[in-house]
């Protein structure tokens, strides 16, 4: 009988800021990873649209409406 792939939890992703820097935006993310059993790993990047930090990749930013649009592992989010 084969087993079922362990559930692993999205990222939870807090946006904490966004700006402007050379006349790009970037966006200022708390990302907290979650395994059971585990303490939690959080990491507080500065990400730029196209970079990725673990599960977590940065499609858009909105500065005008202060959003953001990101990859959380095979979710999509804003």
């Amino acid at each position: 009988m084969v087993q079922p792939a362990p559930v692993v939890p999205l990222a939870k992703v807090v946006l904490t800021g966004l700006t402007t820097m050379f006349g790009r935006p970037i966006a200022m993310v708390e990302i907290t990873e979650q395994e059971a059993g585990k303490t939690p790993n959080v990491k507080k990047p500065i990400m730029r649209i196209g970079e990725k930090e673990g599960p977590v990749e940065l499609l858009s930013i909105d500065i005008a409406n202060n959003l953001i649009r990101i990859k959380n592992g095979p979710v999509e989010t804003t």
